[in-house]
């Protein structure tokens, strides 16, 4: 992969593509999301900036990267990793992720992932909420369970891997900034996954090529 220049200090990387015109555009939409903000801020704060200061030509950068969680004849899985330093006390890091369909090369949501009419948010939540009140330490109730409710939102960013899928909570999101970005694997097989999983689904996650 080789890096390219988007404007002060934002890089990307070059996607060859998989030769589905759709899944391609919204792999680098994807990929290109916090460029635009990224801009407006950093110059918003260069037309507020005093460059006479002490410590002017502050340090802006943004760096977006991708990985390939899982890759079958039926299943991509992405993880799109966002490093942006506002010149700020630490830069801040998140994660996005896609997942789609090679055959058709549609997205898989979370919601797709599932029987309709599951209450696969419930019983998502309440196992992630139990996992991470008997793991994290100093574990705030509150926090977690605002931030691994049964709300979509909180569960927008998942992978897929063999026989089941990871979701990933950035940054703040169930605790503190120190503890770092936390995970969640569910077995496709086992409770609460099993039972709830869309016709085909588990069959798919099963493949290994």
């Amino acid at each position: 992969m080789r890096g390219r220049d988007y404007g002060q200090g934002a890089h990307n990387n070059v996607f060859d593509g998989f030769c589905m015109p759709g899944l391609d555009m919204r792999i680098k939409d994807k990929a290109m999301q916090p460029l635009a903000g990224f801009r407006k801020t950093v110059e918003e704060e260069y037309l507020e900036a005093d460059m006479e200061a002490e410590g002017a030509n502050p340090h802006y950068e943004l760096i977006v990267d991708f990985d390939v969680r899982m890759l079958t004849r039926d299943l991509l899985s992405l993880m799109f990793k966002q490093y942006i330093d506002y010149n700020g006390a630490h830069p801040t890091t998140s994660c996005a992720s896609l997942a789609a369909d090679m055959k058709t090369g549609e997205p898989i949501t979370l919601q797709s992932l599932f029987k309709p009419g599951a209450d696969y948010l419930e019983a998502i939540s309440q196992a992630t909420v139990a996992h991470f009140m008997d793991t994290l330490e100093d574990a705030d109730a509150d926090w977690v369970n605002t931030g691994a409710g049964p709300q979509p939102e909180n569960y927008e960013v998942f992978y897929l891997q063999p026989y089941g899928v990871a979701f990933y909570f950035n940054p703040y999101q169930v605790t503190s900034y120190a503890e770092g970005p936390q995970e969640m694997h569910f077995f496709a097989l086992d409770d609460p996954m099993a039972g709830m999983m869309a016709p085909g689904m588990i069959e798919k996650l099963q493949q290994t090529h």
